[in-house]
């Protein structure tokens, strides 16, 4: 990517987030499609495909394809009719104000069973989203049209719940299918959806309490500090607790709000604990670390924030920045992930929490390994025996 031009570099990063939509990809008053979307676009929409790099050979040169923002909707209505997933990626400052490349991100993913914009949809029929699962005891399926309200859920046992499943299917028409792994195994299933019923299908998963939500490329709103959190931290000097770990750290407002919090419930003495988690805060670092009494490489959340392999870069960067600002760091998250049903740790675990600790990390935190892993002292004693090395060794 050396001798890509900056928007080149950030359309790429973005599309990386979103491999399974057609990006439109904004550009003053047109939204520009480039390479593999390119060519789709203009074959299904009727475009004309061009590029910019004319004075280059053929196969180092640039699809692209566009159409005018305003005249937006008709065109996504056309791809998601055919079962598209479009992905529109917006000017996030102005262009006028903009102190070097304008700030872009996606503002929202259309696809055929959450559309809800009545130039997508046909006033004819429905326009359901459907859950399915399926099993060797079970079948089930949940339909909700998006722009109705309109809901309907089933489920059926015994040996003919296939069948009674596909009659289902067949009854309602969804335009998009989020699939079991039991139900996306199912060839005949996957057929029926894709095949006979022009149904989007994609792949899902079991999706259970007490998890965070991580949407690719996007930040989701929230407050510092919930209700509960706030009455938490009014007994915390009862139980003794000296620190608190702030997930989700976006920027100084959210320590500042914590911090206040703090004085108002007599605990201002607990240390911060400042989790960088999102994008935001590791593109705000900066003014975290001075409010920050340690910060913490949450690699977990940090990981769904961005492409994997940019992670260690990432660590990296987190650890430089509080090397330079002289502020205490911590790395988490699946440093010895293995040891949750392995007694020995892998060659790359070992490596990884060396590493870690060589770097200047003041603190290493094992989570899973010891919380509900099988092997939680023997999780620990490699912990110590590794990290006590890589501090021997610190750069």
């Amino acid at each position: 990517m050396a001798d890509l031009t900056p928007m080149m570099r950030q359309y790429l990063e973005i599309k990386e987030q979103n491999k399974d939509s057609i990006l439109f990809f904004r550009l003053g008053d047109f939204y520009e499609m480039f390479n593999e979307d390119a060519k789709l676009a203009a074959r299904e929409l009727d475009l004309v495909l061009t590029t910019r790099d004319r004075g280059k050979s053929a196969e180092e040169q640039t699809p692209m394809c566009g159409i005018p923002y305003h005249s937006s909707d008709g065109y996504i209505a056309r791809l998601i009719a055919k079962g598209y997933k479009v992905a529109i990626c917006e000017q996030t400052e102005d262009p006028a104000l903009a102190k070097g490349l304008v700030k872009r991100d996606i503002i929202r993913v259309v696809t055929p069973g959450t559309v809800i914009d009545s130039a997508c949809l046909d006033d004819r029929r429905g326009n359901f989203l459907c859950g399915v699962f399926l099993d060797e005891q079970n079948a089930g399926v949940a339909f909700c049209d998006m722009s109705t309200g309109h809901t309907h859920v089933t489920a059926f046992s015994g040996a003919d719940r296939a069948e009674h499943l596909c009659n289902e299917l067949a009854r309602f028409t969804p335009a998009e299918a989020v699939l079991s792994a039991g139900a996306y195994a199912d060839e005949e299933l996957k057929v029926l959806l894709a095949d006979r019923l022009s149904c989007r299908v994609e792949r899902g998963g079991v999706l259970r309490s007490r998890k965070s939500l991580a949407v690719a490329g996007r930040e989701l709103p929230a407050s510092a500090l919930t209700e509960m959190d706030m009455e938490n931290l009014s007994r915390a000097r009862e139980y003794g607790v000296t620190a608190l770990m702030q997930p989700f750290v976006r920027g100084a407002d959210d320590l500042r709000t914590v911090r206040a919090a703090l004085r108002e419930t007599g605990a201002e003495e607990l240390k911060i604990f400042a989790k960088i988690e999102n994008m935001t805060g590791l593109h705000r670092l900066d003014e975290i670390l001075p409010l920050a009494d340690v910060v913490v490489i949450a690699r977990g959340d940090l990981g769904n924030a961005m492409p994997l392999w940019e992670l260690p870069r990432a660590q990296t960067l987190i650890a430089s920045k509080c090397r330079a600002a002289k502020r205490p760091f911590m790395v988490s998250t699946q440093m010895l992930h293995s040891m949750h049903h392995a007694a020995v740790p892998t060659r790359a675990e070992v490596a990884d929490v060396y590493q870690a600790a060589r770097s200047g990390a003041d603190y290493l935190l094992l989570t899973g390994e010891t919380a509900v892993g099988e092997y939680p002292v023997e999780a620990m004693t490699y912990f110590a025996k590794i990290a006590a090395n890589g501090w021997a060794d610190a750069e």
